[in-house]
Parts: structure tokens; sequence; C-alpha cells
């Protein structure tokens, strides 16, 4: 016979007192159950048994790349006692259900699924920026426009475009801790400062910041939002004073000097005191500097390959910022870099095809290598953690990402689950601040949404 409709989310949502500040990460747990019960679902109608366990009346295939609605798309609310039946079913999943890391079993993410597509790029995508709150996404590419998507709640659609954002590609993108500041990189080799955070208005142009002699490839910021980095073309890293937000431009403060090749990726640890860098073009190394409390800082003992090597005793190029190291085992460019929870471990990702995992102290100066992980048939182009550090994702030239299981204290990366879903390049992969959803970014002009669990 008719089965009732699954009740509405915000509906679920009181029944449950679950708080404002968790409605984000519930909407996301409930659209990743819709999900597996069917991947095409826009809407559906089902019942919650004695189990607790959902069963499938029907359901509509969607014609945008697998996705579905927010809840807006279910199509009938119905009376509370479906809602209470539903809440019942998540109670049986922990001893508090307005717990949300009890309702998720939040014990690292074992799986993606891709649930929406996004287009609209007319270029090639180069770069992904997520909001603090996850509810906000930025791209930017060769099309040279900066377009600004709702993807909180399993909500995805554009909110903003802004057309002829640079002169020049569009390489990269960061957004201040606090949401309120975006900033980009272009080939145009400029740095260019956006007021954002409101999702109803456009990004607006602050400020534009010149000092790079050629494209502006990559950025980290700390934790407080004071201090800026920004990687080029031009070899060179630069070292900016934001604390004044909007109200002025940043102030130059060091330009670090010692790559071969262009700076493609910075990483920066979590008390802000060590910013490790990957080269390109000609350059293979990983590099290490102390760019806080140099005062304490030590050289690394020189090694052979795959282990540090000692830093050039002369001044990294500004005073009171210093070389502590390189970090030398990948045979081709290093693409990508991104550091481990605790700043013990670091991952990169290269041009060989390889992905190597590295023990590093930025406190000692030191680094090994621990371990080399093959996967890719083609380079490594973007890798991130999500925020426990118990899962890596990977994304390559081959048009694939990897999800691969780590061990921090093994140093080791398990593959669970290759996604080929592009069909070109991935060459941006982002992870949402709550380790939920990620989202790829690739040379076929899309990007994709995926649900982690």
């Amino acid at each position: 016979g008719h089965l009732p409709a699954l009740p509405d989310v915000q509906e679920l949502m009181q029944s449950l007192s679950i708080g404002p500040d968790d409605h984000g990460r519930f909407r996301r747990m409930v659209d990743s159950i819709r999900f597996r019960i069917h991947p095409y679902a826009s809407a559906f109608e089902g019942s919650v048994s004695q189990s607790g366990a959902i069963a499938i009346n029907s359901a509509r295939r969607t014609s945008s790349g697998g996705g579905f609605g927010g809840p807006s798309a279910i199509s009938t609310r119905r009376p509370s006692s479906m809602t209470s039946a539903l809440s019942a079913s998540f109670r049986r999943l922990g001893s508090d259900p307005t717990r949300i890391a009890d309702v998720e079993g939040n014990r690292g993410v074992t799986r993606a699924d891709m649930v929406h597509t996004l287009e609209g790029h007319t270029g090639a995508l180069r770069t992904l920026a997520i909001s603090p709150d996850g509810n906000t996404l930025y791209s930017g590419g060769e099309d040279k426009s900066i377009r600004m998507w709702s993807v909180g709640g399993g909500c995805y659609m554009l909110l903003h475009t802004v057309l002829d954002a640079h002169t020049g590609w569009i390489w990269s993108m960061m957004i201040s801790p606090d949401g309120s500041l975006l900033y980009t990189g272009s080939g145009d080799k400029t740095i260019r400062i956006w007021a954002i955070g409101n999702a109803s208005q456009p990004p607006r142009l602050a400020h534009t910041i010149t000092g790079h002699e050629e494209t502006v490839c990559s950025f980290a910021i700390s934790k407080d939002g004071t201090r800026l980095y920004s990687g080029s073309d031009d070899k060179t890293i630069r070292v900016w004073d934001t604390s004044a937000g909007l109200s002025s431009p940043p102030a130059p403060l060091a330009t670090l000097t010692g790559h071969q090749g262009y700076v493609s990726s910075l990483a920066l640890s979590s008390d802000g005191n060590t910013l490790y860098s990957a080269g390109m073009e000609g350059d293979h190394t990983i590099r290490m500097w102390r760019v806080k409390g140099t005062s304490s800082a030590a050289a690394a003992p020189a090694s052979p390959s795959g282990r540090a090597s000692p830093a050039p005793s002369s001044p990294a190029g500004s005073s009171g910022f210093r070389q502590l190291c390189t970090l030398s085992a990948h045979t081709l460019g290093v693409y990508t870099i991104t550091l481990s929870p605790s700043n013990r471990i670091l991952y990169s990702g290269g041009e060989d095809k390889t992905i190597r995992i590295w023990a590093v102290d930025g406190h000692a100066g030191t680094g090994r290598l621990l371990r080399t992980v093959e996967g890719h048939n083609r380079w490594v182009r973007s890798v991130r953690l999500t925020p426990d550090g118990a899962t890596l994702i990977s994304g390559s030239a081959d048009a694939t990402m990897c999800l691969w299981s780590v061990d921090e204290g093994a140093g080791s990366a398990e593959q669970l689950q290759t996604l080929a879903c592009h069909t070109d390049r991935v060459r941006c992969v982002r992870v949402s601040p709550d380790g939920h959803a990620m989202y790829s970014a690739s040379a076929d002009m899309t990007i994709r949404c995926w649900l982690l669990s």
C-alpha cells in the first residue's frame, strides 16, 4: 500500500532538539542517508519499520549528475507520528540522540559518494575555497571568474559570479579564518582581497596587491588571520601582514628565497611557527622554514636522500625568517602538500605519480621520509586530510581521486576507494571543516560534490 513520506528535516531537528550550531552537520547526515537508499533520488517515500530500517516506495531520477535537492526535495510533509518513528530510529543509534557525533558514528571516513555536479565555469577549474561554516564554496580557474556556490544543507546552487575577477587565470584561493575575506592569486601576478560573508551579496573587491613578479600559485594563512603567505612562479614566498583586515592593504614583511622552481603549495603548522613549501619545474623539493620564534630554531643535520638536508647558512632572504631544512625524495616536481592536525606528519604528491609520507619536527627543524605510496597513474595534483587526520584524499591528473586510511603512528596509508567521476584532470580537492563533505575541481570545468561517511 501507500507508504508515508520521510518527514521534513526541520521537523526532525525540532523533534531531536538539534541545536542551531549543528544544523548543517545534521542536514548532511540526512542527505547521506537519502543517498544510501538510492543514489539518484531527488524525492522518495519511505517508512520506518520496528527495527528502524527505511523502506523505499518510489524514487525519481534527477537530471544533474546524480544529485538531489535539500529538504525541499521531500515532496510531502507527514504527521508528527512519522517524525516520532524516525526519531526513535535515530535514538537507537546512540544514548544521546542530540549529539551529532553519536548519530554520525564519528570514527573516520571510509567512503565518499558523489551527490551533485556544479556546472557554470567556461574554462578549466584550478582552485577552490570553503567558508569556515561549510555552507559556501568559492571556485576559480582559467575563465578568470570567481563563482560563489551554496553547498550547505544539501542545497547546491550558484549564488553569484564575478566575471573578469582577474586579468589572468585564477590559480589559488584562501579564505580568512573568520570567513570575512577571500584572497585570490592569479597569472596576472596580483593578489586580490575580496570582502565576503553575506550569501546575498557577491564578493566585493577591496584591495589589489602587487609584489610578485610571476603567477601567484599558492597560499597559507595563520590561524588568527594576521599573516598571509603567498607562493609564486617567481620562485619566492612572500609574507604579508594582514592584521588590518579590510581597513588597509596588507604590508609586506618578508620575501623567502631558495626554491629553484615555482612554489606550488604551502602548508603552515597550527602554531604558526613552521611553514612548508613545495617546488616544481626543476625543483623536486619540500622546504621547511622558521617563520616565527627564530631564536630557538636549529638547522637539521645532513642526511641521505629521503631525509632532511641542511639549510643554507645564509638568510632565506629576509631578517627574522630562515630555512630549516630541505626534504628530498620525489623524483619530479612536488605539486601539493598538506600537514596533519598534530603537525608531525606531512603528505606530499607530485609529478612522479606518488604520495610521500614524511615525519617532520618543526621545532627541531628535521624531517625524514616514512613511506612512498602508489595508486595513481599520472601526477598527483592535490592532497587533503579530513579534520581528524585519519583519512587522506588525493586528486590526480588521471581524472580520479583516492581515499586513503592513514595511520600517523605507523606512517602508513591503506587505499579505501577510487573515485572516477571526472572526465579530465582533478586539480583541487577540498574537505569541509566538519569533515562530512568534499569537493573536487577539474579541468573538465565541473565541481563534484561528495558526502563522506
